[in-house]
């Protein structure tokens, strides 16, 4: 599901098509050997991790296996702010999801569920969405975008 989405909204988005080139996408199962790099055309200007420890073994691909430096030839970004993110040897700029206030929101949604209704019964939900910000999290492993 967050494939998916991630696809779909990078290839909406108006910086993507503004300024980069269409995205390669090489899907993954959000473990650190699926972040090893599979083929691709050529050498990307950047590469956006569904989350830190694929972006961190993608990292270590690019400098032992094929030889490249991290941010000149390659940005790499992961997601979630993984401890692991922040140690000197990766320094990975990433985005960190807000976990006290999605604790808190997930609580407060089955607090609602489950709290019985006029009828006596619990309350069923049909879904309901829930808006928190994250924030971006600026290290050493990215460099500014260059101009096409």
């Amino acid at each position: 599901c967050r494939d998916a989405v991630f696809t779909t909204r990078l290839s909406r988005s108006e910086l993507v098509s503004a300024v980069l080139p269409a995205p390669e996408v090489v899907m993954g199962w959000y473990t650190r050997p699926d972040g090893r790099l599979k083929p691709l055309s050529q050498c990307p200007e950047a590469i956006f991790a569904a989350d830190d420890q694929m972006a961190l073994a993608v990292m270590d691909t690019l400098r032992h296996r094929l030889g490249l430096r991290i941010p000149e030839q390659v940005s790499v970004v992961g997601f979630d702010d993984a401890p692991q993110a922040a140690a000197l040897s990766y320094s990975l700029t990433t985005y960190a999801q807000p976990l006290p206030e999605m604790i808190d929101a997930v609580l407060q949604l089955l607090g609602q569920q489950w709290s019985p209704t006029a009828s006596g019964r619990a309350g069923r939900s049909r879904g309901e969405a829930v808006i928190l910000s994250g924030a971006l999290v600026v290290r050493q492993s990215t460099r500014p975008v260059r101009a096409p």
